[in-house]
């Protein structure tokens, strides 16, 4: 028999109509430690809930170590995908609009057409072509008008 202690509580759905209202949480959660009677591991488990239906999953360790995510600048270009930066069309100091092509990525074998998310001046020009980049590395930042 397990043992369950409740460690941390976010905001829950009003689950006896069995469907959130527009008000409520999209997504709540429950960390739950677990202790066996046999061993003394630690588990931690999430409850969550989608449109009224619960949902129990147990946090690894990966997740947990994971990199916190954080919202990037409205000018930043970030790769999605590792791969090669096969082309470039702009440069330090260049004018740029919304749409505009900014430099070609080849990823999984497919050439990735990389535009820009806003109008503005790019102020920093972070790759050259050849060069091989990583997943969310910071390709192009422009400066929004």
């Amino acid at each position: 028999r397990d043992t369950l202690i409740v460690v941390a509580c976010a905001e829950t759905f009003n689950l006896e109509r069995g469907i959130p209202s527009e008000q409520e949480a999209r997504f709540a959660s429950v960390l739950i430690t677990c202790f066996g009677e046999n061993n003394m591991e630690k588990k931690e488990y999430v409850d969550f809930v989608v449109t009224a239906r619960k949902y129990k999953t147990l946090l690894t360790e990966k997740y947990k170590q994971r990199p916190v995510w954080k919202k990037p600048l409205a000018g930043d270009v970030i790769s999605h995908l590792p791969g090669t930066i096969v082309d470039i069309k702009v440069k330090e100091g260049d004018t740029v609009e919304t749409g505009q092509l900014l430099l070609i990525h080849e990823a999984m074998k497919m050439l990735n057409h990389v535009v820009a998310p806003v109008s503005g001046v790019v102020t920093h020009l972070d790759v050259n072509v050849g060069d091989k980049i990583a997943k969310n590395h910071l390709m192009v930042h422009i400066d929004p008008k």
